[in-house]
């Protein structure tokens, strides 16, 4: 969220000695240009297929592909302990995660996912995370659980603010 990964754009300022041309350095998901925080999440087509096939299960279904769009959008909630924020803030880490975890990959060992693999082990770590979770029990977060294919023991009834709603 801070820009800090060390894409292609960032390490151009760097001395990294004359036997590397970084104008050769492209995007090792789409290949066509160097990789940036902008590009990478999500405007690469690689990753902007990715989020396309996960964002309706983040909740933001009409949200652009654009990270910044996405943040603005999960910001307001991000204090809280919605179902729904935490669902949508546990899918856009893990997102980025492993686009970066792909990146790498595909740059350092020559790995490749398809985005619908990708999308898979994205879908199967949220649930597992969510898994750890008590939500209070309403007819939303019921529904929610169903969409993530998660067991009803999940639910608590009561008032504890420890508990997600």
């Amino acid at each position: 969220m801070h820009r800090r990964l060390k894409t292609h754009d960032r390490l151009r300022p760097w001395d990294v000695g004359g036997a590397v041309n970084l104008n050769l350095l492209c995007c090792s998901l789409c290949h066509t240009g160097p990789d940036s925080h902008e590009h990478l999440f999500f405007e690469c087509k690689y990753s902007n297929h990715v989020w396309s096939l996960l964002k309706s299960k983040a909740g933001m279904p009409n949200v652009s592909n654009h990270l910044d769009d996405v943040v603005t959008h999960l910001v307001p909630c991000s204090k809280g302990n919605s179902a729904k924020g935490v669902i949508g803030r546990l899918v856009l880490a893990a997102t980025i995660y492993f686009i970066w975890q792909e990146r790498n990959n595909r740059m350092f060992s020559n790995n490749t996912r398809t985005p619908e693999k990708l999308r898979d082990t994205i879908i199967h770590n949220v649930r597992m995370r969510l898994a750890t979770i008590t939500f209070k029990s309403n007819a939303r977060v019921v529904r929610l659980l169903e969409e993530w294919r998660l067991p009803t023991c999940l639910l608590l009834d009561g008032d504890d603010p420890a508990y997600v709603e």
